[in-house]
This record gives C-alpha cells, structure tokens and sequence, in this order.
C-alpha cells in the first residue's frame, strides 16, 4: 500500500561508486528551522563517512582469523619437518 506523504530527502553520492551508489536521509521535520542546506549536506556526508568507517573496521577482524590460523599451520608444520628430518 502507497501512502500519499510528502518528504524532504537529501541524496549524497559518493565520488567513488565502487560500494555504494547513493545514500539517502530523509530530513526530520521540525530539524529545518534556522539550518541551512550547506549544514544539513555535511552532517548527512559526516553520517555516512562514520558509518562507512565503522563497517569496514568491523571487516578485518574477521579476516585476522584465517590469517592467524594459516599462520599457525604453517609454524606446525615448520616445526614438524623440521624435527621430522633432524632425527
């Protein structure tokens, strides 16, 4: 069901469109009072620039992981061949 509102939205698009398109924020009503639209467009980039940070940060810890169990096999088996041939 389409409700029949009206919104103000404000649409950033980022210079590099590899991840994301666009963002879009939609204005609160009482927010527009004694705002100019040169404010209103950097907090909706600051939101989005702190919401790409925090989601990308939250990525490498999960690849750590691997990492550190790859790293781990091969100290086993460095350590393995290696009084495997010294006996």
């Amino acid at each position: 069901m389409v409700k029949g509102m009206t919104r103000r939205v404000i649409v950033v698009k980022p210079p590099d469109r590899r991840l994301f398109e666009e963002a879009v924020f939609f204005l609160r009503e009482d927010a527009e009072a004694g705002v100019s639209g040169d404010d209103i467009i950097a907090e909706a980039r600051a939101v989005a620039d702190s919401f790409v940070r925090e989601n990308l940060r939250g990525a490498f810890p999960r690849l750590r992981a691997p990492l550190w169990a790859a790293a781990g096999a091969l100290t086993a088996s460095a350590v393995w061949a290696f009084f495997l041939f010294i006996r």
